[in-house]
C-alpha cells in the first residue's frame, strides 16, 4: 500500500514527478480515511471514489474532507442534525476546489447546525481528540479538526461564526484560518448567523492551507490575495511544486501587537499558559518588533457580536422554533436561538449600524503601526470533556465560556485570524496563539504561520507528535 507523505504539497510533488499517479494517490487517501476513522468518529458520510481524474489540474490526486455544512457532490448537508434540512444550494467554495481537481472524500461531523462551541452533539458519536481521549474537541467544526489532526486528510474547509474553526483547531493542535468576511462566498453553506459566518481552512501545514484556500477562491480573488503563489495557476508546471516555499513572501521584519490581558479573569491566561506564551513572544522578538497593547473595547465588541449572533440564529431557525415537531432542535441550538427572539429590534439595528465604525477604530488604534495582533486563544488550556459538559459533575461554566472569549469579537469586525500551536503545557497539550490581521491579509497570516512552522516544527507541521495508532491507545 502506498505510504502517504506528511503534507499535500509533498504528495503533489510526488505526483508531478510521476513517482505515483493521481489515481494511486487518491485511492490511498480514500482507503486511509475509511479505515482509520473508526478510531476518531470524525466522518458522517463517505463519498465514492471519483470515476474520472483530470490529471492536468493543480490538485489532481488530492482528496479532502469537509464540514457537513456544505452541499457536496449533490448531497444535502446533514448539519449534525437529527433531521437534515430540506435545503440544497451548490457550494461555490467546494465547486472551486473541484475545478482545481480535488473532490471531497467525506463529510465531517459538527455541532448541530454549527450552534455549539464543543464537539459534543447528541445526534452523533462524540469525536475523539488525537491529543488525548480525555481532551475536549472544540466546535462547531469538530470533525474537521479531528480528521486533520489525526492525519485522515490534509486539509478541510469549515465555518467560523464565533470561533468555530479557531477553537477546534486549537484544541487539536493544528492550524485554523478564519478568512475575511466575504472572501469566500457562503453560497451552498447552511447559515447560522449570515453577518458573522465565514468559511475557512484547517490544515497541518501553512503551505497546504494556502493551496486549499487559493483553490477555493474565484480566480480574481486568488490573484489579489495570492499573487505570488505558483501552483494556483491552472497551467501548473511540474517544477512549480519544488519552488513552492518561495510562494509565501515575507516582510524583512514583522511588526506585531501583543495583548495577553482580558477584562475577565477566566479569559486571562493561566500561569502555565502564560509561561509558554511569554517565552514564545520573547523568542519571536529576534525577528519581529513587538509592542504591547490593551483592548479596552472588548466588552463593546463582544456585546455586539453576541447580539448579532443570537438575533440571526433566531431568524435562521424561526420555523423550527415555532413548529418544533417539523425539525427538532437540540437544547444547545435552542439555547443559542431563543435569546434573539426576546431582544429589542433596535439592539440588532444598532449593532449592525456600528460595525464599520468600530472596526475602523480597532484598525486605527491597534493595527495602525503593526501588521498583526497576537492574542491567546485558549486561556485556560485545552480542557477535559468533563469540564465543559453541563451534565458532568465537574462542569465549570467559566471553562466553557473561556473557549470563545478571544474569538467572537473578531467575527463581528469581519477580520481574518489564524491560530496554531507554539508549544505545550504541563499536560503535554498544545498552547496556541491567535493572530488577527487587517482585511484580506490571509497570505501574510499564512506566511507568518509558515515562518513559525519552519523554525519550530519543520516537516511534521502543526500536528500531534505521535502516530494515530499511538494516540488511539493513549
Amino acid at each position: 500500500m502506498m505510504s502517504l507523505p506528511p503534507s499535500l504539497v509533498a504528495l503533489r510533488r510526488l505526483i508531478s514527478k510521476r513517482a505515483c499517479s493521481a489515481g494511486e494517490a487518491l485511492q490511498a487517501q480514500y482507503r486511509h480515511i475509511r479505515e482509520e476513522d473508526e478510531h476518531w468518529h470524525s466522518a458522517t458520510h463517505f463519498f465514492p471514489l471519483p470515476t474520472h481524474i483530470d490529471h492536468t489540474l493543480p490538485l489532481a490526486g488530492i482528496g479532502l474532507a469537509h464540514k457537513d455544512i456544505f452541499t457536496m457532490r449533490g448531497r444535502t448537508p446533514g448539519c449534525g442534525a437529527a433531521v437534515a434540512p430540506s435545503w440544497k444550494q451548490p457550494c461555490t467554495a467546494i465547486r472551486n476546489l473541484s475545478r482545481a481537481g480535488s473532490e471531497p472524500m467525506a463529510a465531517l461531523s459538527m455541532a448541530e447546525f454549527a450552534a455549539g462551541i464543543t464537539g459534543d452533539n447528541p445526534n452523533l458519536p462524540r469525536p475523539v481528540n488525537p491529543i488525548s481521549t480525555n481532551a475536549m474537541v472544540g466546535g462547531s467544526s469538530s470533525g474537521s479538526a479531528v480528521a486533520v489532526a489525526a492525519g485522515l486528510c490534509y486539509a478541510s474547509l469549515g465555518t467560523d461564526t464565533a470561533g468555530s474553526i479557531r477553537v477546534p483547531a486549537a484544541t487539536c493542535g493544528i492550524l485554523g484560518l478564519k478568512t475575511t468576511r466575504g472572501l469566500l462566498p457562503t453560497t451552498g453553506c447552511y447559515p447560522l448567523a449570515p453577518s458573522l459566518d465565514t468559511i475557512g481552512v484547517m490544515a497541518r501545514s501553512a503551505l497546504d492551507a494556502a493551496q486549499v484556500l487559493a483553490a477555493s477562491m474565484s480566480i480574481s480573488a486568488r490573484k489579489r490575495i495570492f499573487s505570488h503563489l505558483p501552483p494556483t495557476s491552472d497551467a501548473l508546471s511540474d517544477n512549480a511544486w519544488d519552488n513552492l516555499d518561495k510562494g509565501l513572501p515575507m516582510p524583512d521584519h514583522w511588526r506585531l501587537a501583543w495583548c495577553p490581558e482580558h477584562e475577565d479573569s477566566y479569559a486571562t491566561p493561566s500561569e502555565p499558559q502564560a509561561r509558554v506564551l511569554e517565552t514564545f513572544m520573547s523568542w519571536i522578538a529576534r525577528f519581529a518588533h513587538v509592542s504591547h497593547v490593551s483592548l479596552t473595547n472588548y466588552p463593546e465588541l463582544t456585546r455586539h457580536a453576541s447580539v448579532v449572533l443570537h438575533a440571526e440564529c433566531t431568524s435562521t431557525h424561526a420555523h423550527a422554533l415555532r413548529t418544533p415537531s417539523t425539525r427538532p432542535l437540540s437544547p444547545t441550538t435552542r439555547a443559542l436561538a431563543l435569546p434573539g427572539a426576546a431582544m429589542p429590534a433596535f439592539w440588532y439595528a444598532e449593532s449592525q449600524a456600528l460595525q464599520h465604525e468600530l472596526t475602523m477604530a480597532f484598525l486605527t488604534l491597534i493595527l495602525k503601526d503593526s501588521d498583526m495582533l497576537v492574542t491567546p486563544i485558549l486561556p485556560q488550556g485545552v480542557p477535559d470533556w468533563s469540564a465543559v459538559l453541563p451534565d458532568s459533575p465537574e462542569f465549570d461554566p467559566r471553562a466553557l465560556i473561556a473557549l470563545f472569549s478571544w474569538t467572537a469579537f473578531v467575527n463581528y469586525m469581519g477580520l481574518p485570524a489564524i491560530t496554531f500551536p507554539i508549544g505545550e503545557d504541563e499536560k503535554g497539550r498544545p498552547v496556541c496563539i491567535q493572530v488577527i490581521g487587517k482585511p484580506r491579509t490571509e497570505a501574510l497570516l499564512l506566511a507568518f504561520a509558515w515562518r513559525i512552522q519552519q523554525e519550530r516544527y519543520a516537516e511534521r507541521g502543526f500536528s500531534p507528535a505521535s502516530s494515530p495508532a499511538e494516540k488511539a491507545n493513549h
